[in-house]
Parts: structure tokens; sequence; C-alpha cells
């Protein structure tokens, strides 16, 4: 079973402030899981994807030789 995070917890973890975390959940950066009660909590799948698991966008090089 994967260690489970508070939001102030999860904000210490990766660096930022709990505020930031609230901002990227709205804007949509970021997707909290809930409990029935409503409260939001991270997992360590979250963590390892916030501090560079897998990329958000990947760059394309292409090489052509003639």
């Amino acid at each position: 079973m994967s260690k489970i995070y508070r939001i102030n917890e999860f904000a210490k973890r990766i660096g930022k402030a709990p505020s930031t975390i609230r901002r990227w959940e709205r804007e949509g950066k970021l997707v909290a899981k809930r409990h029935a009660s409503g409260h939001r909590y991270f997992d360590e799948a979250d963590v390892r994807l916030m501090l560079g698991g897998a990329p958000r966008e990947r760059d394309v090089v292409v090489y052509c030789r003639v």
C-alpha cells in the first residue's frame, strides 16, 4: 500500500506551498484524489509525477539525411 499525503504534507514533499497546490488543482494542472468527506489527498505516484517522473510534453526531433 502506498503512502497517502494530505495537502500540506504533499506540498512540503515537493517543495511548494499548499496554496500553489490548490491553485494548480483549480487550473487543472494537477488532479487531487478526494476522501468521502471531500478532503484532498495524494499518493506516491503523484509525488513521483511532480518530481520529474513523467514529462508533460515531449520534444520531437526529426533527422533526415538525403
